[in-house]
């Protein structure tokens, strides 16, 4: 993985914001640019304002990511969408990353339906994103097992 000096990574304190992460690259010269930029948009485009907390850092080198989704405290289907830098779509994700998503569900979760990023790095496994069904991808994700698992949940 190519790492530029420059980049910080940017991911809102709050997850109930609606505000999707992004990485800040060669195209912004600092985070105050990359700051002053969003805070001009406040009233049309974005749900951040001067007083939304951001956590950042460094990149980190990731070997490769799976997305899973999960209903009712269960990991119910999910997939690998990445390798390296490439997109990949496949249905083979190791049984030690399902194991881990679910660890990771267990210890918390900020709705009954939601998707879990989980990435291979030189450290371990580790979450890398969290965020709402309704605006990811779902590669090669067993939607059916999916749609199901949502039609069941009693409300």
């Amino acid at each position: 993985m190519t790492v530029y000096h420059k980049i910080r990574v940017q991911f809102p304190v709050d997850p109930l914001n609606g505000v999707s992460a992004t990485t800040i690259a060669r195209w912004c010269k600092d985070f105050n640019a990359w700051k002053y930029k969003v805070l001009e948009l406040h009233d049309i485009y974005t749900t951040l304002d001067a007083n939304t907390e951001v956590c950042y850092g460094d990149p980190k080198e990731i070997y490769q990511e799976y997305r899973f989704f999960v209903v009712d405290k269960k990991v119910i289907t999910g997939s690998q969408y990445k390798l390296g830098r490439r997109v990949v779509s496949s249905e083979d994700v190791p049984p030690m990353t399902w194991d881990f998503a679910q660890k990771m569900v267990d210890t918390w979760q900020p709705h009954r339906a939601f998707a879990i990023d989980i990435a291979d790095t030189p450290n371990g496994l580790k979450v890398i994103e969290i965020g709402c069904l309704n605006s990811c991808g779902f590669y090669a994700t067993n939607v059916q097992k999916l749609v199901l698992s949502l039609n069941s949940m009693e409300f």
